[in-house]
Order: structure tokens, then C-alpha cells, then sequence
């Protein structure tokens, strides 16, 4: 994924930001993938999960509208 259309924080271990990021694998698609990484700080970042949406975050693409 080059740039997720959104992002959101969701649940996980106690000092680390947990993130959900949705967006097209290309710029030549219709499809969206699901990313969720793991922010530890200082420095490192650790994807945990990347598969084609689901129903579990769609819900994403449609807030604020």
C-alpha cells in the first residue's frame, strides 16, 4: 500500500499505538487492503496483519461523510 486513504487507532498492548490503515494496493485498482501495525516506541514498527478488506473496518472509508 503507497498511501492509506484512512487510518484509525484501535486496541492494543498497553504502550504501544496499535493501528489500522485502509487503502488500494495501486493506483490502478478498485480493491483496499487492511494493514495493522504496531508503533513501539522509540523507533519500530512491526506489521502484524495486511490481507484484502473486510466488513470489520470498511466502516472506515465511510466516516465523515
Amino acid at each position: 500500500m503507497a498511501h492509506a486513504e484512512v487510518s484509525a487507532e484501535v486496541e492494543g498492548h498497553p504502550g504501544e499505538v496499535t493501528v489500522v490503515y485502509v487503502g488500494h494496493p495501486h493506483g490502478q485498482t478498485e480493491r483496499y487492503l487492511e494493514v495493522i501495525a504496531v508503533h513501539r516506541p522509540p523507533r519500530d514498527l512491526v506489521i502484524f496483519h495486511a490481507m484484502e478488506l473486510t466488513d470489520l473496518y470498511r466502516y472506515l472509508l465511510y466516516e465523515g461523510e
